[in-house]
């Protein structure tokens, strides 16, 4: 999957060179070579399969299932009445109006963008644009709870959690007595009942106070007249 951003970068740095076709130097810089070009990059199957000349790419795009009809964000456009009776090719991408992107269009075998045709065919690739397919970070969520719970899909994965956090009717009471083997409770306990700070005399002073649930580690210290450390420096 890429991004939207991803696309846009890519087509851009097209812009103003040639699209080389693999094993094909006769079709370098073709229009319908910067559409395969973009196939590949976007992780379209069999990017550089003949598919007949510009008119009828698009077509064979559809019937192969590898595009949806209709604009998207990424589009690919033909007209069979331009190039000579084999059509031109050109793409865009963008959300709203977006920019147009063609290669041996308006200059001779160059990327150029920004030209506006008339057009009788157009799909689009959105299909394989991250943002299309939820984001990369819900799917890492969804295949962590399944593999880390064991569960054969997300709603057993996510009942299984609910039930280990205690939750009911879709509140969480974190771990009372009697749930979760405790340890959530057990927790719970020990952050509103913090164990007491120290009381340290002079001759018998530790590397280490704990106050609370925190560690200092002590670098110089002084005391009263009993012995008692009234103030002390720590070390970060």
């Amino acid at each position: 999957m890429r991004t939207k951003q991803e696309v846009i970068d890519f087509l851009e740095s097209k812009v103003g060179g040639g699209v080389p076709h693999p094993g094909k130097p006769e079709l370098d810089s073709q229009c319908v070579t910067l559409i395969k070009a973009l196939m590949e990059f976007l992780g379209v199957p069999n990017p550089y399969k003949a598919r007949g000349h510009a008119k009828t790419a698009i077509s064979a795009y559809l019937n192969e299932g590898i595009a949806d009809p209709g604009t998207g964000f990424i589009s690919v456009f033909s007209n069979k009445f331009m190039g000579g009776g084999y059509g031109h090719i050109w793409c865009n991408a963008g959300d709203g109006v977006g920019t147009y992107y063609e290669s041996n269009g308006k200059k001779p075998l160059v990327v150029t963008k920004g030209e506006v045709y008339s057009y009788d065919a157009v799909c689009n690739f959105d299909k394989y644009i991250a943002e299309n397919n939820g984001s990369d970070e819900s799917e890492k969520e969804k295949d962590m709870l399944l593999e880390y719970l064991g569960m054969p899909n997300e709603e057993e994965a996510r009942k299984k959690l609910a039930e280990h956090l205690g939750e009911v009717n879709g509140k969480c009471n974190w771990g009372a007595e009697g749930q979760n083997g405790g340890y959530l409770g057990k927790a719970r306990e020990k952050l509103n009942n913090p164990p007491p700070a120290q009381t340290v005399k002079q001759g018998e002073l530790p590397e280490t106070l704990q106050f609370s649930d925190t560690m200092l580690i002590i670098d110089t210290a002084t005391t009263d007249k009993d012995g008692n450390v009234t103030g002390a420096t720590y070390k970060k």
